[in-house]
């Protein structure tokens, strides 16, 4: 049991998920540049202009942990643009969004529903 504990422990120090917040430059304008993409502000999403399948992006902060979430995807629909409640509820029920509250910020989940849906 002791071997498993120095494992988890090892990997939550070394793992690449949560970066260093030595990492991140506050700009003059209030944004803030990480690993040289320009974000507006921690928790604060974007489009997402890369290749790939993702519609936007965060620099997700909880606590002292940092991430970059990518969520949503480019080619369906969100509530944002169809304004349709009963998908939205089925939504958010599938993915089990309410209460929002309990979710952890650093989830793409997280974000699809408080954002998106």
């Amino acid at each position: 049991m002791n071997k498993i504990l120095k494992f988890k422990d090892f990997l939550n120090e070394n793992s690449k998920i949560y970066e260093n917040i030595s990492d991140i430059k506050r700009n003059d304008d209030g944004s803030i540049t990480y690993r040289g993409e320009k974000f507006p502000g921690f928790n604060k999403p974007k489009r997402y202009k890369g290749k790939g399948k993702y519609k936007k992006r965060v620099l997700a902060k909880e606590g002292d942990k940092i991430k970059i979430v990518n969520y949503g995807h480019r080619d369906y629909e969100d509530f944002t643009t169809h304004k349709d409640t009963k998908r939205r509820k089925k939504f958010r029920s599938r993915h089990n969004c309410d209460p929002v509250s309990k979710l952890s910020k650093l989830t793409a989940r997280y974000w699809a529903c408080q954002d998106l849906w």
